[in-house]
């Protein structure tokens, strides 16, 4: 598999759609960017790259004004010189800390004995069981959002215990900036349209990374993109990672690695009151770790205007599931109902037991 690394050349900024003016909201908040921005910025350089685009010379790979080629961008995820680092899995938790940096987590898990409970989304109801961890009373939230790969492997793989440092995981500062809207068709600042604004700032040789599939070996010419609000310069660079393949059977987690649209809101569309379905596979579903729905809103270049806003599951949310037949991953699982194309509900699947 191939992985794309962003080095952005100047502060970043990524907002939602919602609109600030004077006299009302004038604070726009950086909000971590959508996997539909990276696709985008991949997919226009690849576009701007192609001469025979418009023919549709190249519709299977990269795809039409209006259609989806085979090309995909899973991400974006934050990287430094030393890994690529993932949102923490919603079921970790902080069991021990020494000093303000390193921090151990341990696993909450299904636990048999506690009383189910249901939840109701959309149309849908669904008995959870769950989870619990024996020192639970003691347990505190992580104070980081993210994990590095290898940690992730070690966790999917099974193992309870896990031991980060936090400085490890630093990649990028946030700098405020203040801000005045300028009228184009006067070439000066209009009055009260002051604005404060949120901005990323990478460290040295830190910044964002997709993983890429059926790039066709067009990616390997590209050498930078525009990212964020005002369109900053990234340089990219092409590397190769791999993902280990699993085939798993029996109790299943399916880790969301970019964040899931279900129309049923939590749950899958395929949910029948008991399973789910992961590559045609049925599924029981047990349990689920997750946090707040995220809001999800997209721009329509070819209509010019924006899509529908979106409820989604966030990234680091954790199914817990049972098959009897096997589930097989060359690397990242599709787990969504929606916008796949765009890299949303790409997952990692691993092996859990109960508490």
């Amino acid at each position: 598999m191939k992985i794309v690394k962003f080095y952005p050349q100047d502060v970043l900024f990524f907002r939602d759609a919602k609109p600030f003016d004077a006299g009302g909201d004038n604070e726009a908040i950086i909000h971590y960017p959508l996997p539909s921005v990276f696709y985008g910025a991949l997919r226009t350089s690849l576009i701007e790259s192609m001469d025979d685009f418009k023919n549709g010379k190249y519709k299977d790979f990269i795809g039409t004004t209006t259609e989806h080629g085979k090309f995909r961008s899973i991400g974006p995820f934050t990287f430094n010189q030393n890994n690529i680092f993932f949102p923490m899995p919603r079921n970790l938790s902080v069991i021990k800390k020494d000093g303000d940096n390193t921090l151990t987590l341990t696993k909450l898990k299904p636990f048999q004995k506690l009383a189910p409970y249901k939840i109701v989304s959309g149309d849908k109801v669904a008995t959870m069981t769950k989870l619990w961890h024996r020192s639970y009373e003691t347990l505190e939230e992580p104070d980081i959002g993210y994990l590095d790969l290898n940690s992730l492997l070690e966790f999917l793989n099974g193992k309870d215990v896990i031991t980060i440092e936090k400085d490890k995981l630093k990649t990028y500062g946030i700098e405020n900036r203040i801000g005045i809207r300028i009228d184009k068709t006067k070439g000066a600042a209009e009055k009260r349209y002051i604005y404060r604004e949120s901005t990323i700032r990478f460290f040295e040789r830190c910044g964002f990374a997709s993983f890429v599939e059926n790039d066709m070996g067009k990616l390997d010419n590209l050498k930078s993109v525009f990212l964020g609000g005002e369109r900053h310069v990234a340089f990219t660079k092409i590397e190769d990672v791999t993902i280990p393949p699993k085939t798993l059977k029996g109790r299943i987690m399916i880790y969301l690695a970019t964040p899931s649209i279900f129309k049923n809101g939590i749950l899958p569309q395929n949910f029948d009151g008991e399973n789910i379905f992961i590559n045609g596979v049925k599924c029981k579903l047990v349990s689920i770790a997750n946090a707040k729905s995220i809001t999800v809103s997209t721009f329509d270049i070819a209509k010019n205007r924006p899509r529908a806003s979106k409820l989604a599951m966030p990234a680091g949310s954790v199914y817990f599931v049972e098959s009897e037949k096997e589930i097989k991953s060359d690397g990242f699982i599709t787990f969504t109902d929606e916008m796949e194309e765009y890299g949303f509900g790409r997952s990692l699947i691993g092996g859990w037991d109960y508490e």
